[in-house]
């Protein structure tokens, strides 16, 4: 069986590179996408310039929208050859029959095709096409030599004798973080790339200030890399917006008020964008004063954090973003990765709709790292909105009216974002005697929290708007509770602030009694148990001090169509986590939720990463829910944490160790076996890094041993359509033998399971 496996993994091309030599052309992958994204938006001026029907012109231009969202996501998607077939047959019915455009068509879909993939050097392509009685042949070169000409027709064939593909290079590419490679409005991403993916969209020019607490996985990297791959965008078919990384340090946005200003001198419609962290604005507020006066559509995308000076922790801590709140300038938020996307939008349709600069915030730790599937709309039509909204651009006489139409431009997003939004948004019952008051992550948890308890979420909170909040809270309300992501250093928070002064205006029979409670840097572990006790307590005192020290939290409500498994790696471990939360979304049709949460304490930084599922698309996924599997990468992890604390009751684990069931108990704590044993845990052992060493495996290859790992000892009833998806993800001209090493490792891992 292992000379088996060595063939087929050989054949594949997952060996090491100090196993087996693999010939590839020396191809930088970003460059070739970058040529097969500008090709497309030639083909896009193309379209516009041969006076079609406007529905052949709009049926094709669709199409090319569909394919330019694949790709500009990320940086490293590809083009399918079905992909080019599909673009082509859409692309012959409109053209007309002249034989330049003929040509010209022909070159440049050939062009995007050599472009899309990564191949060897001893690779032939022979690509022939039918347009408009044209018929085409290209080799290696790409050198187009026309042979025929017959009368009309579309027809497209697409002839590929690629006998080898480098698995280990293209797997590098196939198993990226993105949505599913079909024509689908449904994106797998991070909280971070959603806002990217709109600022980058939508801009002429960008400025980051990269946070100091991440290196890479700070909001303003990816688009860094787009640029740097010469990725263009909605507002520019050919060229890139002009990115700029910028320190922080005081009068930090100068820059961008001098762009601004430079903007305004020239009468120039430029779109300006900044990404940064909270850490950044509070050094830009003296230049925040100037730019709101300016009246020009800026859009600030800040990430909420701050660093626990006690612990040296990372926070989802507000107070930073809010120092700027009077500066003049609008504030949006958004509590989830799918709303970082939506409101990224919003914001900038509100900055072009208003002349107002606007900043959008989200959770820095939370939220810009979560991994979620979110649906997602063409650039050009977000780019067609937001002009429109310029158009009719609005001149607010005072704070209630800029509100107003502030929602009158949610209200025209919502056809073409699926969702709707308000400046509050009040959910719970009419006669609510409790509403609890909510600005930032607090949203997500503080759902189904008793009898006649209600939640106000603010969604803009500057401008305020007395009369907005107060139409938003039930007349029977008599107990107000204010939960804000600040630091506990202030007498009052400042959304409690503008909650009390708005009921001064109250006509309601009895004023409500406002608490108000911070969770900023020390606060407690914020769940929906912790917040349902929190309003018990607030009853039961009836405005006497909290002490949030003291409250305990509920039990969470169980949610039985929501499943979770844990993986506990390390940086030196090879990732599985990712590419399982793909699976489910694209292969399973389950609803995904992906976060990490990183200890660097350690020599190799230990990851414990969550990954949600349900087949429900309205159930909420929850902070503090229990697991039904875990797998831990590195043994030494058991020593450091108590991975069973969460583990369900009968719940599996699966240890990657050279160990036996005799060596487990021996080089085990007494208390860990003592857990298991109280939760009856199983526990599976196998030796996943000596499999890999006896198979020369590395890269993609370990990558998918874990995958199958997974699958095996997880759930049966995933294992089909996982195993497929798999196969899928590694496409190959030879599916027959990569099926052969996929059902080769899992008779493998089979085999190597101690139970």
């Amino acid at each position: 069986m292992l000379t088996v496996l060595h063939t087929l993994a050989n054949s594949a091309g997952l060996f090491s590179k100090n196993q087996t030599a693999i010939t590839n052309a020396s191809v930088n992958p970003s460059q070739k996408i970058n040529k097969a994204l500008q090709n497309l938006h030639i083909v896009r001026k193309i379209i516009l310039t041969q006076n079609l029907p406007e529905d052949q012109e709009q049926a094709a231009l669709t199409r090319l929208d569909q394919i330019l969202d694949q790709i500009s996501v990320n940086s490293l998607s590809v083009l399918t050859y079905t992909q080019i077939q599909d673009l082509a047959a859409a692309l012959t019915v409109t053209t007309t029959s002249t034989t330049t455009t003929s040509k010209e068509l022909t070159q440049i879909l050939s062009t995007i095709r050599s472009s899309s993939t990564v191949t060897t050097t001893t690779t032939t392509k022979i690509i022939t096409k039918t347009i408009n009685g044209t018929t085409v042949t290209t080799s290696e070169d790409d050198n187009v030599s026309v042979t025929s000409s017959e009368g009309p027709s579309s027809a497209v064939t697409v002839v590929d004798e690629l006998d080898h593909l480098s698995l280990s290079v293209r797997s590098n590419i196939a198993l990226g973080i993105q949505g599913d490679s079909k024509a689908s409005a449904l994106q797998l991403t991070s909280g971070n790339l959603a806002v990217e993916h709109v600022a980058y969209a939508l801009s002429d020019l960008l400025f980051v200030y990269p946070s100091s607490a991440s290196q890479h996985s700070y909001l303003g990297h990816g688009s860094e890399q787009w640029a740097k791959a010469g990725l263009s965008n909605a507002t520019n078919s050919v060229l890139a917006p002009q990115v700029l990384q910028m320190s922080t340090r005081a009068n930090a946005a100068s820059a961008v008020l001098g762009a601004v200003s430079s903007a305004a001198s020239a009468k120039a419609t430029s779109v300006i964008s900044t990404l940064a962290s909270s850490a950044a604005i509070v050094n830009m507020v003296p230049n925040l004063y100037q730019i709101a006066q300016a009246n020009r559509p800026v859009v600030f995308h800040v990430t909420a954090e701050s660093v626990d000076s006690n612990l040296n922790v990372l926070r989802g801590d507000y107070s930073d973003v809010l120092v700027a709140r009077e500066t003049g300038l609008l504030y949006l938020a958004s509590n989830s990765v799918q709303e970082a996307y939506n409101v990224s939008v919003l914001a900038h349709a509100v900055a072009a709709g208003t002349n107002q600069s606007v900043i959008h915030i989200l959770d820095g730790v939370k939220t810009s790292q979560q991994v979620e599937a979110i649906k997602t709309v063409g650039d050009q039509a977000l780019a067609a909105f937001v002009k429109q909204e310029q158009r009719n651009a609005v001149v607010a006489q005072d704070e209630e009216s800029l509100v107003s139409a502030i929602e009158g431009i949610f209200d025209r997003a919502s056809a073409l974002l699926g969702l709707s939004y308000k400046a509050f948004e009040y959910t719970g019952p009419k006669d609510a005697e409790t509403v609890v008051v909510v600005y930032g992550p607090a949203a997500n948890v503080a759902h189904h929290l008793g009898d006649k308890v209600g939640v106000l979420n603010i969604r803009l909170y500057r401008p305020w708007s007395f009369s907005h909040f107060l139409k938003a809270i039930p007349t029977s309300t008599r107990n107000v509770i204010v939960v804000e992501p600040v630091s506990n250093t202030a007498a009052h928070g400042p959304i409690f602030l503008d909650v009390s002064a708005s009921f001064n205006l109250w006509t309601g029979a009895h004023r409500p009694a406002v608490t108000d409670v911070k969770y900023g840097l020390h606060g407690a572990s914020l769940t929906q148990g912790w917040i349902k006790a929190l309003v018990h307590q607030v009853r039961a005192t009836k405005g006497a001090k909290l002490d949030l020290a003291s409250i305990v939290a509920e039990p969470e409500l169980t949610q039985e169509d929501v499943n979770q498994v844990i993986f506990w790696e390390t940086a030196a471990s090879t990732p599985v986590s990712a590419h399982v939360a793909k699976h489910f979304q694209s292969a399973l049709g389950q609803r995904t939720q992906h976060s990490s949460r990183i200890n660097s304490y350690r020599h190799s930084a230990v990851i414990e990463t969550r990954v949600q599922y349900s087949k429900s698309n309205t159930v909420a996924f929850g902070e503090s829910s229990l697991a039904s599997y875990a797998t831990v990468q590195d043994v030494a992890i058991l020593a450091e944490y108590n991975v069973v604390a969460s583990l369900k009751q009968g719940a599996t684990l699966v240890l990657n160790a050279p160990w036996s069931v005799e060596e487990l108990e021996a080089k085990t704590s007494a208390a860990f076996r003592f857990a298991l044993g109280a939760k009856q845990i199983q526990v599976l052992l196998i030796d996943l890094n000596n499999v890999a060493k006896e198979l020369g495996l590395s890269g993609a290859g370990k990558t998918l041993l874990g995958q199958i790992t997974f699958l095996k000892t997880h759930s049966s009833n995933l294992q089909d359509a996982a195993f497929g998806a798999i196969a899928r993800q590694y496409e190959t001209s030879n599916n027959k033998l990569f099926e052969g090493l996929i059902s080769s490792l899992i008779e493998r891992v089979d085999k190597e399971v101690i139970e």
